[in-house]
């Protein structure tokens, strides 16, 4: 599939946090269209098989893909350079993945973050008495809020991006 002459495209995992999905964006799409859907939308294949063991799975291929398990299916219609495309989405996704930070929690529960040792708590305000939030420090409360939920190691930028954050505030 990643032989043919059709755009590259990534469909996200069950789970939004995939960090090779982050990665795959800009590195695919500094060379070619990239089709970007979510689960399911694009192809359903094995995927599915290790979301349901915890393992988030996202699918990189070409679509669309007219010859897919079909008699067209076949080694004729396959193109170096669109596998040479492939392997250099690839590689720079992991260049990017190897150059970014990651956010490890290294806590469990939720840290008291108005403690006075840390003073990171953002007050979200009394918005039923008028009060109003910043977008930053909207952005800001849903990543207070968002962190002690993480279950695993994800990029920076897959934090970020969700919430609408910049990189270098979160």
């Amino acid at each position: 599939m990643l032989g043919s002459a059709t755009p590259l495209a990534v469909q996200e995992s069950r789970r939004c946090l995939v960090s090779a999905l982050h990665a795959l964006r800009p590195a695919s799409t500094s060379l070619a269209s990239l089709t970007d859907r979510p689960v399911e939308s694009i192809i359903v294949n094995d995927e599915y098989v290790w979301e349901n063991y915890g393992i988030p799975m996202l699918s990189f291929s070409r679509f669309p893909y007219p010859e897919y398990h079909s008699s067209r299916d076949s080694m004729e219609i396959i193109e170096e350079t669109s596998l040479n495309e492939a392997v250099d989405a690839l590689i720079g996704a992991v260049d990017w993945l190897e150059a970014s930070p990651l956010v490890i929690k290294k806590f469990e529960g939720n840290v008291c973050l108005s403690n006075p040792q840390y003073d990171l708590y953002v007050d979200y305000g009394q918005i039923a008495l008028g009060d109003t939030l910043s977008a930053q420090g909207r952005q800001m409360r849903c990543l207070m809020d968002f962190v002690p939920a993480l279950d695993r190691p994800v990029s920076v930028k897959a934090v970020a991006d969700p919430l609408g954050c910049p990189k270098r505030d979160s």
